[in-house]
């Protein structure tokens, strides 16, 4: 479960990366963060999977076992842009989840980061993010 009130630990916090389509009680998971919507919930990562046939994963960031922060993944290949994770396709903007901790986004993007280079992505595209410390972006839109 998530919780909002939690003192955060930067050493104590551990990650884990699932696959949230099977992760039990994955909706109750992400519905407990403010910041959640549709496009956080199973059912949009099993439209991604089962129509486009993206692999999604999450990263989870927990400490003393209490889940602090989500991050939802797609990967995407195209011979155009290459192959790419983003969080998360079609959508105009999913912020990571976090209860507006910026810290713990900045954190969960650093492991994202850490698994497209090595599995060869050429970049990874983060939607609805605020500025993260030490990241510059690429390119900035604006949602209505």
């Amino acid at each position: 479960m998530a919780k909002a009130d939690i003192k955060v630990n930067y050493s104590m916090i551990e990650n884990r990366i699932v696959d949230p389509l099977t992760f039990q009680d994955w909706n109750v998971l992400v519905t407990s963060f403010k910041e959640h919507t549709a496009f956080h919930s199973s059912g949009w990562l099993k439209v991604l999977k089962e129509t486009y046939r993206y692999n999604v994963f999450a990263v989870l960031l927990y400490q003393e076992n209490i889940c602090i922060a989500v991050l939802p993944v797609a990967i995407v290949g195209s011979l155009v842009t290459g192959k790419r994770g983003v969080s998360l396709p079609f959508s105009d903007f999913v912020f990571p989840l976090s209860n507006g901790n910026s810290e713990l986004i900045d954190v969960a993007c650093r492991k994202v980061l850490h698994i497209g280079r090595e599995t060869g992505w050429k970049y990874f595209e983060l939607r609805g993010a605020r500025l993260l410390q030490g990241f510059e972006p690429n390119d900035v839109y604006y949602h209505h």
